[in-house]
């Protein structure tokens, strides 16, 4: 069993001296140009950045901004809760006047008679 070398490989041999000369100097031609062209992308890209950074900072300078006003009422008073031990639980009521029980005996001489 023999093995055919594949086909689709191509194997390419060096370039004689006097080409090898012109290939080196394209190659650095190119590898200068693309340092340029990488240095020349780098600069606009932050320029661009720049230039949003300083639109956004300059933008709110443009804005008149309405002004706030605020008031301070004092704060409320608080109200005295008065001492459980201050209130008296065990007072008498005091009895109703006079006026009111006579008034009770008008009141109930009218509902006995029929015309009061």
């Amino acid at each position: 069993m023999s093995r055919q070398p594949d086909s689709r490989f191509y194997i390419a041999e060096a370039p004689p001296p006097a080409q090898l000369e012109k290939l080196e100097m394209l190659v650095a031609r190119q590898r200068k140009q693309d340092s340029v062209q990488s240095i020349v992308s780098a600069v606009i890209v932050v320029a661009m950045i720049g230039a949003i950074l300083a639109l956004i900072a300059v933008l709110p300078s443009f804005r008149e901004a309405d002004t706030l006003v605020t008031y301070q009422a004092p704060p409320p008073l608080e109200e005295e809760v008065p001492d459980p031990r201050k209130i008296s639980t065990g007072g008498r009521p005091k009895p109703a006047g006079a006026s009111s029980s006579m008034a009770r005996v008008i009141a109930l001489k009218c509902l006995t008679k029929a015309n009061c």
